[in-house]
């Protein structure tokens, strides 16, 4: 009995020992965490990855321990902006540690990883995962948003819009509210800007078409005046007035000519009333003669008369198609081509 007795309370002090050493070793891997925990709030990242690296080494580790250095070691490679290296941490983390106290944080990480490596789609996938498995999560609005912003990326603006109005309307204290009311604006403004884009082609477009328009009709205007001008050279100008000229000339002389046919025929016909004769005159020889000679000579007055107003009146004719001809010259600007 008694040594049975003393065995056991050596058994005892044994397990005590050794629970004492674990529980140092323990305390060492925690004091490594929670420093490497100070020197990531303090943006010294590289510091904190040593510190994290140091207790996932230690040997005495639990695996809570480890799971907890490696995640810290992935979130400090993001802050270092080394996405390849904090995504293949992140990965090892999901993969090892299933159902690890930050699995749900990770899952977030690993969705906004993808779209700092502008793998939009793939983020979107990610992040609709962790929205549908973890509701309750405090990262819920902030994968909200980044699934916005890949949409936004993406150039699905309706889409987005919708995601950012939730986050207004479902997360009104979330600290990405501000910045999903900036990108709403954003995209009003960029609808404006595609609506503007296209009232400038518009105009564009039409000022090319009356452009065209106004050079067409500015051509053909040209053209014109260059046969105008063609049609008004300085000899056939002189020309057309020496013909201007000359056919009112003409038209003086005949007016002229007119004039005294006109006079010759008043003349004749006063020589031609002839005063009647006594009655004493008529009854000698003599005068018979004379009477029949007048009569002959009276006749050839009227039929040179007849003759000079045919004449007359086929010049008055003549005259009357020159002025006719002048008028139809002078209202259509000169002698054609």
């Amino acid at each position: 009995m008694p040594f049975t007795k003393a065995l056991s309370l050596l058994l005892m002090a044994l397990l005590f020992l050794a629970g004492s050493g674990l529980h140092a070793d323990s305390e060492a891997v925690k004091a490594s965490i929670r420093e490497g925990l100070t020197f990531f709030t303090d943006g010294q990242y590289e510091k904190a990855i040593a510190s994290f690296k140091s207790a996932d080494q230690d040997a005495s580790a639990t695996t809570e321990q480890k799971a907890s250095a490696l995640f810290w070691t992935a979130k400090s490679f993001m802050g270092l902006n080394k996405l390849d290296d904090a995504k293949k941490r992140i990965d090892l983390y999901l993969s090892g540690y299933p159902n690890g106290v930050d699995t749900a944080e990770a899952l977030y990480q690993k969705g906004r990883l993808l779209y700092l490596q502008e793998d939009y789609e793939a983020a979107i996938q990610v992040l609709d995962g962790f929205l549908t498995k973890y509701t309750e999560s405090a990262f819920v609005a902030n994968a909200y948003f980044w699934t916005a912003e890949s949409l936004f990326a993406l150039g699905k603006l309706d889409e987005a819009t919708e995601i950012y109005r939730k986050i207004l309307k479902d997360h009104p204290s979330s600290f990405k509210v501000e910045a999903a009311q900036y990108r709403l604006s954003l995209i009003d403004l960029s609808r404006r800007e595609v609506e503007l884009a296209k009232l400038l082609k518009w105009s564009h477009e039409e000022f090319l078409r009356r452009s065209e328009e106004f050079q067409r009709r500015e051509k053909t205007y040209e053209q014109a005046v260059e046969a105008f001008q063609k049609k008004l050279t300085a000899p056939e100008q002189e020309q057309f007035e020496k013909s201007i000229a000359e056919l009112k000339a003409e038209l003086e002389k005949k007016s002229a000519e007119a004039l005294e046919l006109s006079s010759s025929l008043q003349e004749a016909k006063a020589a031609a009333q002839v005063p009647a004769a006594t009655p004493a005159e008529t009854a000698a020889p003599a005068a018979s003669t004379s009477i029949a000679e007048a009569e002959q000579a009276l006749q050839k007055q009227k039929e040179e008369l007849d003759r000079q107003l045919g004449l007359l009146s086929l010049k008055e004719q003549a005259l009357d198609l020159k002025e006719q001809y002048l008028e139809w010259l002078e209202g259509n600007g000169g002698p054609q081509r």
